[in-house]
């Protein structure tokens, strides 16, 4: 990776305190979404401004799926916010959000922008899941 670069991994569904993936979902128990994120040492280490962003989409009941934090990450890289070059950021998706949507197949959306003026982006999109 460029030292000055950002990238982001996956994003995936897992069961909470989970570390293997997971597709299939229970709409009765909550669970997390994990996004990883990788920056170049450089930009790391003099810590850059960053933000993330997700969407959960409901591709069944064309809707949104809210997380928790709603707005994502920010913060300053090298900072408890982004405390090495490789970070996953856990989102958690309440069993409260999850009503009404039992075979409903989903896809998560999420966004990187680091720096405040000319910044760099970065974008990924995850497997579909289905909630049972």
């Amino acid at each position: 990776m460029n030292p000055n670069g950002i990238a982001l991994g996956r994003a995936f569904t897992r069961e909470p305190d989970a570390t293997i993936a997971a597709e299939i979902l229970p709409i009765t128990d909550s669970f997390e979404v994990v996004v990883e994120a990788k920056a170049g040492s450089t930009i790391h280490g003099y810590g850059a401004m960053f933000f993330t962003s997700i969407v959960i989409r409901d591709l069944t009941a064309n809707g949104r799926i809210t997380t928790v934090p709603a707005t994502g990450f920010e913060g300053s890289m090298h900072t408890h916010a982004w405390p090495n070059e490789n970070h996953q950021f856990v989102y958690t998706v309440p069993a409260a959000n999850l009503v009404g949507r039992q075979d409903h197949v989903c896809q998560i959306l999420t966004c990187l922008r680091v720096g405040l003026a000319n910044p760099d982006v970065a974008f990924t999109i995850s497997p579909f899941f289905i909630l049972i």
